[in-house]
Protein backbone atom coordinates (compact mmCIF):
# COMPACT_ATOMS: atom_id res chain seq x y z
CA UNK A 1 0.00 0.00 0.00
CA UNK A 2 1.37 3.43 -0.93
CA UNK A 3 0.92 6.18 1.64
CA UNK A 4 0.58 9.83 0.67
CA UNK A 5 1.88 12.32 3.17
CA UNK A 6 -0.95 14.83 2.59
CA UNK A 7 -3.58 12.29 3.71
CA UNK A 8 -1.67 10.63 6.52
CA UNK A 9 -2.30 12.05 9.98
CA UNK A 10 -0.01 10.00 12.24
CA UNK A 11 3.14 7.91 12.02
CA UNK A 12 4.02 5.70 14.98
CA UNK A 13 7.78 5.07 15.01
CA UNK A 14 9.14 2.17 17.03
CA UNK A 15 12.91 1.70 17.40
CA UNK A 16 13.67 -1.88 18.35
CA UNK A 17 16.67 -3.98 19.26
CA UNK A 18 16.32 -7.61 20.42
CA UNK A 19 12.74 -7.20 21.62
CA UNK A 20 11.26 -10.52 20.59
CA UNK A 21 9.65 -10.91 24.04
CA UNK A 22 7.70 -7.63 23.95
CA UNK A 23 7.35 -6.23 20.42
CA UNK A 24 4.16 -8.16 19.59
CA UNK A 25 2.39 -6.72 22.66
CA UNK A 26 3.50 -3.22 21.69
CA UNK A 27 2.23 -3.63 18.13
CA UNK A 28 -1.06 -5.15 19.19
CA UNK A 29 -1.69 -2.19 21.50
CA UNK A 30 -1.44 0.04 18.42
CA UNK A 31 -3.14 -2.09 15.79
CA UNK A 32 -5.97 -2.95 18.20
CA UNK A 33 -7.01 0.66 18.78
CA UNK A 34 -10.72 1.44 18.21
CA UNK A 35 -11.53 2.86 14.75
CA UNK A 36 -10.72 6.54 14.28
CA UNK A 37 -11.27 9.00 11.45
CA UNK A 38 -7.58 9.59 10.78
CA UNK A 39 -5.19 7.29 8.94
CA UNK A 40 -1.93 6.12 10.46
CA UNK A 41 1.14 4.02 9.72
CA UNK A 42 3.61 2.16 11.91
CA UNK A 43 7.32 2.23 11.08
CA UNK A 44 9.42 -0.38 12.85
CA UNK A 45 13.11 0.54 12.76
CA UNK A 46 15.18 -2.53 13.53
CA UNK A 47 18.51 -1.41 14.98
CA UNK A 48 20.52 -4.51 14.14
CA UNK A 49 18.60 -7.10 16.17
CA UNK A 50 20.17 -10.55 16.46
CA UNK A 51 17.18 -12.41 17.87
CA UNK A 52 13.72 -13.15 16.45
CA UNK A 53 12.39 -9.59 16.64
CA UNK A 54 12.28 -9.01 12.87
CA UNK A 55 10.68 -12.37 12.14
CA UNK A 56 7.85 -11.61 14.56
CA UNK A 57 7.34 -8.18 13.01
CA UNK A 58 7.27 -9.56 9.46
CA UNK A 59 4.44 -11.93 10.38
CA UNK A 60 2.42 -9.04 11.76
CA UNK A 61 3.27 -6.75 8.81
CA UNK A 62 2.06 -9.43 6.38
CA UNK A 63 -1.51 -8.97 7.62
CA UNK A 64 -1.35 -5.25 8.49
CA UNK A 65 -0.35 -3.18 5.44
CA UNK A 66 0.08 -0.03 7.54
CA UNK A 67 3.14 -1.63 9.18
CA UNK A 68 6.56 -1.13 7.58
CA UNK A 69 9.93 -2.50 8.65
CA UNK A 70 13.17 -0.60 8.13
CA UNK A 71 16.47 -2.27 9.01
CA UNK A 72 19.81 -0.62 9.78
CA UNK A 73 23.10 -1.41 11.56
CA UNK A 74 23.07 -0.86 15.30
CA UNK A 75 23.31 2.84 16.11
CA UNK A 76 21.26 3.22 19.27
CA UNK A 77 17.65 4.35 19.80
CA UNK A 78 18.39 7.93 18.77
CA UNK A 79 19.70 6.89 15.37
CA UNK A 80 16.73 4.52 14.90
CA UNK A 81 14.25 7.27 15.71
CA UNK A 82 16.00 9.65 13.31
CA UNK A 83 15.67 7.04 10.56
CA UNK A 84 11.99 6.61 11.31
CA UNK A 85 11.47 10.36 11.17
CA UNK A 86 13.05 10.52 7.72
CA UNK A 87 10.77 7.72 6.52
CA UNK A 88 7.57 9.05 8.08
CA UNK A 89 4.57 10.12 6.00
CA UNK A 90 2.35 11.37 8.81
CA UNK A 91 1.61 14.95 9.79
CA UNK A 92 2.54 13.89 13.32
CA UNK A 93 5.05 11.37 14.62
CA UNK A 94 4.75 9.45 17.87
CA UNK A 95 7.91 7.66 19.02
CA UNK A 96 6.87 4.54 20.93
CA UNK A 97 9.33 2.27 22.75
CA UNK A 98 9.36 -1.40 21.81
CA UNK A 99 8.51 -2.69 25.29
CA UNK A 100 5.66 -0.29 26.17
CA UNK A 101 1.98 0.01 25.23
CA UNK A 102 -0.58 2.56 24.15
CA UNK A 103 -3.65 2.88 26.35
CA UNK A 104 -6.74 1.22 24.90
CA UNK A 105 -8.37 4.48 23.79
CA UNK A 106 -5.20 6.43 23.03
CA UNK A 107 -6.08 7.19 19.38
CA UNK A 108 -9.60 8.31 20.28
CA UNK A 109 -8.18 10.68 22.91
CA UNK A 110 -5.46 11.87 20.55
CA UNK A 111 -7.78 12.56 17.59
CA UNK A 112 -9.14 16.00 18.64
CA UNK A 113 -5.64 17.09 19.67
CA UNK A 114 -4.26 16.31 16.22
CA UNK A 115 -6.74 18.78 14.75
CA UNK A 116 -5.25 21.66 16.77
CA UNK A 117 -2.16 21.56 14.52
CA UNK A 118 0.14 22.36 17.44
CA UNK A 119 3.86 21.68 17.16
CA UNK A 120 3.72 19.25 20.09
CA UNK A 121 0.99 17.30 21.86
CA UNK A 122 1.97 16.58 25.47
CA UNK A 123 0.11 13.90 27.44
CA UNK A 124 0.42 11.95 30.65
CA UNK A 125 1.85 8.46 31.08
CA UNK A 126 1.73 5.69 33.67
CA UNK A 127 4.10 2.96 34.84
CA UNK A 128 2.56 -0.49 34.50
CA UNK A 129 3.22 -2.35 37.77
CA UNK A 130 1.97 -5.60 39.25
CA UNK A 131 -0.27 -3.53 41.53
CA UNK A 132 -1.75 -1.61 38.60
CA UNK A 133 -0.89 1.55 36.71
CA UNK A 134 0.98 4.29 38.56
CA UNK A 135 0.80 7.76 37.02
CA UNK A 136 4.29 9.13 36.42
CA UNK A 137 3.47 12.78 35.73
CA UNK A 138 0.55 15.20 35.88
CA UNK A 139 -0.40 18.13 33.68
CA UNK A 140 -3.43 19.05 35.79
CA UNK A 141 -2.66 22.78 35.84
CA UNK A 142 -2.27 22.86 32.05
CA UNK A 143 -4.97 20.35 31.06
CA UNK A 144 -6.78 21.45 27.90
CA UNK A 145 -4.53 24.45 27.31
CA UNK A 146 -2.39 25.40 24.33
CA UNK A 147 0.83 27.13 25.44
CA UNK A 148 4.12 28.12 23.90
CA UNK A 149 7.14 25.92 24.48
CA UNK A 150 8.93 28.60 26.43
CA UNK A 151 5.93 29.20 28.70
CA UNK A 152 5.75 25.44 29.19
CA UNK A 153 9.40 25.35 30.27
CA UNK A 154 8.84 28.20 32.72
CA UNK A 155 5.80 26.48 34.24
CA UNK A 156 7.35 23.03 34.50
CA UNK A 157 10.91 24.00 35.52
CA UNK A 158 10.80 26.40 38.47
CA UNK A 159 14.01 27.87 39.78
CA UNK A 160 15.05 30.26 42.54
CA UNK A 161 18.37 30.88 44.24
CA UNK A 162 17.70 28.36 47.02
CA UNK A 163 15.65 25.71 45.25
CA UNK A 164 14.39 24.35 41.95
CA UNK A 165 11.76 21.88 40.80
CA UNK A 166 12.00 19.82 37.64
CA UNK A 167 8.51 18.65 36.61
CA UNK A 168 9.49 18.25 33.00
CA UNK A 169 9.17 14.90 31.23
CA UNK A 170 12.25 14.04 29.19
CA UNK A 171 10.57 10.86 27.94
CA UNK A 172 10.19 11.12 24.16
CA UNK A 173 7.17 8.74 23.95
CA UNK A 174 5.12 11.09 26.18
CA UNK A 175 4.67 13.58 23.33
CA UNK A 176 3.61 13.54 19.69
CA UNK A 177 5.42 15.93 17.36
CA UNK A 178 4.38 17.68 14.18
CA UNK A 179 6.77 16.29 11.61
CA UNK A 180 7.23 19.52 9.64
CA UNK A 181 8.12 21.31 12.89
CA UNK A 182 10.92 18.84 13.63
CA UNK A 183 12.18 19.00 10.08
CA UNK A 184 12.09 22.82 9.88
CA UNK A 185 14.22 23.19 13.01
CA UNK A 186 16.46 20.22 12.12
CA UNK A 187 15.63 18.61 15.45
CA UNK A 188 17.25 15.19 15.68
CA UNK A 189 18.42 12.87 18.44
CA UNK A 190 22.03 12.11 19.27
CA UNK A 191 23.04 8.69 17.87
CA UNK A 192 24.91 5.90 19.63
CA UNK A 193 24.16 7.07 23.17
CA UNK A 194 21.68 6.33 25.93
CA UNK A 195 19.59 9.12 27.49
CA UNK A 196 19.19 10.89 24.16
CA UNK A 197 15.74 11.91 25.44
CA UNK A 198 17.28 14.22 28.03
CA UNK A 199 19.24 16.14 25.42
CA UNK A 200 16.44 16.19 22.82
CA UNK A 201 13.31 17.17 24.74
CA UNK A 202 14.38 20.55 26.21
CA UNK A 203 15.54 21.68 22.76
CA UNK A 204 12.30 20.58 21.11
CA UNK A 205 10.08 22.27 23.68
CA UNK A 206 12.15 25.46 23.51
CA UNK A 207 11.50 25.78 19.76
CA UNK A 208 7.77 24.95 19.89
CA UNK A 209 5.34 27.78 19.18
CA UNK A 210 2.29 25.84 20.36
CA UNK A 211 1.93 22.83 22.66
CA UNK A 212 -1.45 21.20 23.19
CA UNK A 213 -1.53 19.70 26.70
CA UNK A 214 -3.78 17.01 28.15
CA UNK A 215 -3.63 15.39 31.57
CA UNK A 216 -5.07 12.18 30.11
CA UNK A 217 -2.87 9.08 30.32
CA UNK A 218 -2.25 7.81 26.78
CA UNK A 219 0.92 5.78 27.30
CA UNK A 220 1.92 2.90 29.58
CA UNK A 221 5.55 2.15 30.44
CA UNK A 222 6.65 -1.40 31.10
CA UNK A 223 9.02 -1.57 34.09
CA UNK A 224 11.57 -4.10 32.88
CA UNK A 225 14.48 -5.08 35.18
CA UNK A 226 17.78 -4.72 33.36
CA UNK A 227 16.44 -2.40 30.66
CA UNK A 228 18.64 0.37 29.26
CA UNK A 229 17.26 3.10 31.50
CA UNK A 230 17.43 1.00 34.67
CA UNK A 231 20.73 -0.84 34.30
CA UNK A 232 24.10 0.31 35.67
CA UNK A 233 27.07 0.70 33.33
CA UNK A 234 30.00 2.98 32.66
CA UNK A 235 28.52 3.79 29.25
CA UNK A 236 25.38 5.17 30.86
CA UNK A 237 27.50 7.52 32.96
CA UNK A 238 29.63 8.60 30.00
CA UNK A 239 26.56 9.18 27.85
CA UNK A 240 24.97 11.35 30.52
CA UNK A 241 28.14 13.47 30.45
CA UNK A 242 27.84 13.75 26.65
CA UNK A 243 24.18 14.78 27.04
CA UNK A 244 25.17 17.37 29.65
CA UNK A 245 27.80 18.92 27.41
CA UNK A 246 25.52 19.08 24.35
CA UNK A 247 22.55 20.49 26.28
CA UNK A 248 24.80 23.02 28.05
CA UNK A 249 26.12 24.29 24.71
CA UNK A 250 22.56 24.75 23.49
CA UNK A 251 21.39 26.44 26.70
CA UNK A 252 24.17 29.02 26.72
CA UNK A 253 23.22 30.16 23.22
CA UNK A 254 19.69 31.06 24.34
CA UNK A 255 18.42 34.21 26.05
CA UNK A 256 14.84 33.26 26.87
CA UNK A 257 14.43 30.42 29.43
CA UNK A 258 18.18 30.20 29.98
CA UNK A 259 17.78 29.57 33.71
CA UNK A 260 15.24 26.80 33.08
CA UNK A 261 17.44 25.18 30.44
CA UNK A 262 20.45 25.42 32.73
CA UNK A 263 18.49 23.67 35.48
CA UNK A 264 17.90 20.86 32.96
CA UNK A 265 21.67 20.79 32.42
CA UNK A 266 22.13 20.59 36.18
CA UNK A 267 19.70 17.69 36.51
CA UNK A 268 21.48 15.83 33.69
CA UNK A 269 24.84 16.52 35.34
CA UNK A 270 23.57 15.20 38.69
CA UNK A 271 22.28 12.10 36.90
CA UNK A 272 25.73 11.62 35.36
CA UNK A 273 27.34 11.87 38.78
CA UNK A 274 24.76 9.44 40.18
CA UNK A 275 25.72 6.95 37.50
CA UNK A 276 29.43 7.44 38.11
CA UNK A 277 28.89 6.82 41.84
CA UNK A 278 27.01 3.61 41.08
CA UNK A 279 29.82 2.15 38.99
CA UNK A 280 32.62 0.04 40.46
CA UNK A 281 35.27 2.72 39.99
CA UNK A 282 34.10 6.37 40.31
CA UNK A 283 37.72 7.52 39.93
CA UNK A 284 38.10 5.82 36.54
CA UNK A 285 40.45 7.77 34.24
CA UNK A 286 37.81 7.88 31.51
CA UNK A 287 35.35 9.72 33.77
CA UNK A 288 38.06 12.06 34.95
CA UNK A 289 39.18 12.91 31.41
CA UNK A 290 35.67 13.79 30.29
CA UNK A 291 34.94 15.74 33.48
CA UNK A 292 38.02 17.85 32.78
CA UNK A 293 37.48 18.22 29.03
CA UNK A 294 33.85 19.26 29.26
CA UNK A 295 33.82 21.19 32.48
CA UNK A 296 34.13 24.66 30.93
CA UNK A 297 30.77 24.62 29.17
CA UNK A 298 28.79 22.97 31.94
CA UNK A 299 30.43 24.99 34.70
CA UNK A 300 29.27 28.16 32.95
CA UNK A 301 25.85 26.64 32.35
CA UNK A 302 25.45 25.62 36.01
CA UNK A 303 26.36 29.16 37.09
CA UNK A 304 23.76 30.57 34.69
CA UNK A 305 21.05 28.70 36.60
CA UNK A 306 21.61 31.12 39.51
CA UNK A 307 20.74 28.26 41.85
CA UNK A 308 22.90 27.71 44.93
CA UNK A 309 23.18 23.92 44.70
CA UNK A 310 24.06 23.92 41.01
CA UNK A 311 26.49 26.82 41.40
CA UNK A 312 28.22 24.92 44.20
CA UNK A 313 28.52 21.91 41.90
CA UNK A 314 30.10 24.21 39.32
CA UNK A 315 32.69 25.39 41.85
CA UNK A 316 33.51 21.80 42.82
CA UNK A 317 33.77 20.77 39.17
CA UNK A 318 36.18 23.64 38.57
CA UNK A 319 38.34 23.15 41.67
CA UNK A 320 38.47 19.42 42.26
CA UNK A 321 37.07 17.33 39.37
CA UNK A 322 38.98 14.26 40.59
CA UNK A 323 37.06 14.21 43.88
CA UNK A 324 33.76 15.48 42.47
CA UNK A 325 31.93 12.11 42.29
CA UNK A 326 32.93 11.24 45.86
CA UNK A 327 31.99 14.71 47.20
CA UNK A 328 28.69 14.59 45.34
CA UNK A 329 28.00 11.14 46.79
CA UNK A 330 28.66 12.36 50.35
CA UNK A 331 26.86 15.71 50.22
CA UNK A 332 24.22 15.83 47.50
CA UNK A 333 22.81 12.33 47.02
Amino acid sequence: MAFIRDSMKLTVIIPMYNREATIADTLHSILGQPPVAFSYEVILVDDGSTDGTVAICKKIADVHPQVRIVQQPNGGPGAARNTGLEQANGDYVWFVDSDDWLCEDAFLRLEPLLEKKSDIIAFAAADATTEGDRRRLSYRELDGQVVSGRDFLKKRIRVSFLSYSFRFSVSIPCSAFRRDFLMAHQLRMLPEIYHEDFEFMPRVYYHAQQIAVTDTVLYRVRLTPGSIVRSVSSKRALDYLAVTRSLASFSLRQVCCRRQLCVAVGVAFCNALDEICRTDNPSDDCFQTILRQGRGVWILSLFCSWNLKLMLLAVLAACCPFWLPQIYNKIFR
